[in-house]
């Protein structure tokens, strides 16, 4: 028999869908540099490309030139294209391209695109300018060393497959025949090196921190955890960067490496650990001391110092060491000792307490 209810009979209720996952802009075009620097097109060759963009930004092929085979000049001539290269203070041989989303195999969505080797930026009263190239501290700076680059991507490629927050390399170009004329149009032949075209989240590093790299920081990471940022506060973002920071630690001393230079230049504002060619395989408690201390002890803390005088709610600095702390022993699992840690804590209030008797209390 027909029934008429059927006529009427209500549609089955939808599934609530999740929220649309919000891809990691940050604030933008206001977070890039305002400086910028001429660069040009020298004579190049890529000499490796990481298959794991297939679908880069930028077309780069082995063996052949690319457009990314960028060097600084103050003088550029008159028939040269120059591309204008944002340039940052702590930076002294590299500089963004600029912004543009794109991902690698693996899924992980990167957005500044970022160049190593391409001459030396210098600051002068805040003010950028080509440097001179030259010789400091055992190597020559604007360059970029093949053999150092190559280790830092192998070692990045390792620290990813780890579950390690990393940037990534796409490619590496290698520069021929640089000829660098000063401002005073004097002329030299530059040996050769190499450019790395590197992916990052946000090239700001701890070391870079301003009001506004670290909004763009706590916005981008607020988008890759899918939250609004009415649901991401100030805390939220020092809770996620204190255990970020441990897990990132402690996996690399669960896997045997150490970096040694974990400091305010080498972690980025969301949280990865960068510029990998100082990673020494094999670990000892001194070299896992300094990493500790130079990360938990000394960025984790600047980053803090700088979040909480916008924020005064975000607590004691403690709690977020602990947190710190708490995700490294869960990162080394087996492998920790909580005596090495408690140790570590010990030594590093005793060094405190004896910079703070010989210098004062401001030390």
């Amino acid at each position: 028999m027909f029934k008429f209810e059927n006529i009427f009979r209500k549609p089955p209720k939808k599934e609530p869908q999740p929220p649309k996952k919000e891809l990691p802009t940050g604030i933008g075009k206001a977070a890039e540099p305002k400086e910028t620097l001429p660069a040009v097109e020298v004579k190049n060759e890529v000499i490796w490309v990481n298959p794991a963009f297939p679908e880069a930004p930028f077309k780069l092929k082995e063996g052949e030139p690319a457009k990314l085979g960028l060097f600084l000049t103050p003088n550029p001539k008159p028939e040269e294209k120059v591309f204008n290269l944002k340039v940052m203070p702590l930076h002294g041989r590299s500089a963004l391209v600029g912004q543009v989303i794109f991902k690698d195999i693996d899924g992980q969505i990167y957005r500044d695109l970022d160049l190593k080797g391409i001459g030396h930026v210098e600051f002068n009263q805040s003010k950028p300018r080509v440097g001179r190239i030259k010789e400091s501290r055992g190597r020559i700076q604007g360059l970029h060393d093949e053999y150092l680059a190559r280790k830092s991507i192998d070692k990045t490629e390792e620290f990813l497959k780890l579950g390690i927050r990393t940037g990534r390399s796409l490619a590496l170009i290698k520069l021929e025949n640089i000829i660098f004329i000063d401002e005073d149009g004097e002329e030299e032949m530059l040996p050769k090196s190499v450019v790395e075209v590197r992916a990052l989240g946000t090239k700001s590093r701890i070391s870079d921190i301003n009001d506004t790299s670290l909004l763009d920081a706590k916005t981008m990471v607020a988008q890759e955890l899918n939250k609004t940022e009415k649901e991401f506060s100030w805390r939220d973002y020092l809770t996620w960067f204190s255990e970020t920071l441990g897990k990132n630690v402690g996996l690399m001393h669960k896997n045997y490496y150490s970096h040694g230079y974990l400091l305010n230049h080498n972690i980025t504002l969301d949280c990865r650990i960068i510029d990998l060619d100082s990673v020494f395989e094999g670990i000892s408690q001194s070299r896992m001391e300094k990493d500790i201390i130079y990360a938990g002890h000394g960025a984790l803390h600047k980053l803090f110092n700088r979040v909480s005088k916008k924020d005064s709610s975000c607590g004691n600095f403690n709690e977020y060491l602990s947190y710190f702390y708490e995700a490294y022993k869960n990162a080394m699992e087996e492998k920790f000792s909580p005596e090495f840690l408690e140790g570590i804590k010990m030594r590093h209030e005793e060094r405190k307490k004896r910079r703070k008797e010989k210098f004062g209390e401001s030390s």
